[in-house]
């Protein structure tokens, strides 16, 4: 038996879909890595979730609005590149790129993406995308840094009375060296 294939997204679902990604900076994320990759899969599922309680036809996966996400990107490029070849060439009739709001708003997504990769979110910019860490991370990362340092001030405390020894036997080994007898130095103090 063949899968059926699912009937296309409206344009109401589209924006909505468009609105969901943009909410969710971290699927703009350029790392690669197993924690970042894990987080955009969980991100896919609860975006998907959500999409799939506010529309009214058939259910989605969050593979086909993954793709659907990605053909949308493709398309705003491509669309974005027509324009900018049209603008270049400076004559002629520029090609009728008919307006797609959805499309538009893709566009300003990416561009906001690209641009000191910076993503909106709820219309205020968001954290550097590439900089973004996972809740997680910044509390390992702050828990092995407070480590460290009272590590550090323990060794340090536990250290003090070995560098004070050490001093003290310095100092009688350049009496002995420059004085006969260190007895003799302490008479000529008390003089």
């Amino acid at each position: 038996m063949s899968a059926q294939k699912a009937l296309p997204l409206t344009k109401e679902e589209v924006m909505m879909l468009v609105k969901l990604v943009e909410a969710h900076p971290v699927l703009f994320s350029k790392a690669t890595n197993a924690t970042n990759n894990r987080l955009k899969e969980v991100t896919w599922a609860k975006l998907t979730t959500r999409f799939n309680l506010m529309i009214s036809s058939s259910p989605r996966k969050p593979e086909q609005l993954r793709s659907k996400w990605e053909n949308l990107k493709k398309a705003a490029r491509k669309r974005s590149q027509i324009r900018m070849n049209n603008l270049k060439t400076g004559g002629g009739n520029p090609d009728f790129t008919p307006p797609y709001e959805a499309l538009d708003k893709v566009a300003s997504i990416l561009r906001a993406s690209c641009d000191s990769h910076r993503v909106p979110f709820r219309g205020t910019l968001k954290h550097s995308v590439a900089a973004t860490e996972s809740k997680a991370s910044v509390i390992a990362r702050n828990r092995a840094i407070a480590e460290y340092y009272v590590t550090k001030k323990k060794n340090e405390s536990e250290l003090a009375p070995l560098k004070k020894r050490k001093l003290e036997l310095e100092i009688l080994e350049l009496e002995k060296r420059f004085c006969c007898d260190p007895s003799e130095t302490n008479k000529e103090s008390h003089q």
